[in-house]
């Protein structure tokens, strides 16, 4: 039942760093994964395969995942399991010929949400939602055939806004405003964009830069 090394496809494995948020908000898909081993197949969930599938399985350092294959191609659900004790669940989604579609969510190690979305045929479309790790928003925006599009807010761990402005075509555009993580929630500085490129900036009360 296991899918040999010649076989193996690839999956959306979480390789988020500290940063991306602010640099890249997109959740990789189709990231290389690492050498799998079979697991048993009593442990397997039921994600009730399409037919001509069948449930294929293997683990790395990433976790435990499980997935509906047709000779090679991920389609239908998808789960992956944080390697814990707990075996809290990862990532939860679904394909359509190897390519992310439908409601796709991920999940911190503690068992708070970490992003959630939507892909249409492998591109994230409409409303994006990350979270830090103590369950406070992180970021939020929306997306159009796969580009970031409309007003983007990011968020402080104390759930305090962080920076807010807009996107055309995936890239910064107009005046993007940036907060101070204080009880005000104060104004920082002010950045003007044109197609990403930084045209002025206003530096109002830039608390972090004092410090």
């Amino acid at each position: 039942m296991w899918l040999n090394s010649a076989m193996r496809t690839l999956i959306p494995l979480l390789t988020i760093s500290c940063g991306l948020f602010s640099a890249d908000p997109q959740e990789p898909t189709n990231a290389p994964r690492e050498a799998v081993i079979p697991e048993p197949e009593d442990d397997a969930p039921n994600l009730n395969c399409p037919e001509s599938t069948k449930l294929e399985s293997g683990s790395s350092s990433k976790g435990v995942e499980y997935w509906c294959d047709r000779e090679g191609v991920m389609h239908g659900p998808y789960v992956q399991y944080h390697p814990n004790a707990e075996r809290t669940k990862a990532i939860s989604g679904s394909y359509d010929n190897n390519d992310a579609d439908g409601s796709w969510i991920w999940w911190h190690e503690n068992g708070e949400p970490r992003s959630k979305g939507k892909y249409n045929k492998g591109k994230q479309t409409g409303a994006w939602t990350w979270w830090h790790e103590n369950g406070q928003r992180k970021e939020e925006g929306d997306f159009l055939q796969g580009r970031r599009q409309g007003q983007w807010t990011e968020f402080f761990e104390s759930g305090l806004k962080k920076s807010e402005g807009m996107y055309h075509n995936d890239m910064k555009n107009g005046v993007w405003t940036f907060f101070n993580d204080d009880s005000e929630n104060s104004v920082a500085k002010t950045q003007t964009y044109q197609n990403n490129e930084m045209t002025e900036e206003k530096v109002i009360n830039d608390k972090s830069a004092k410090n």
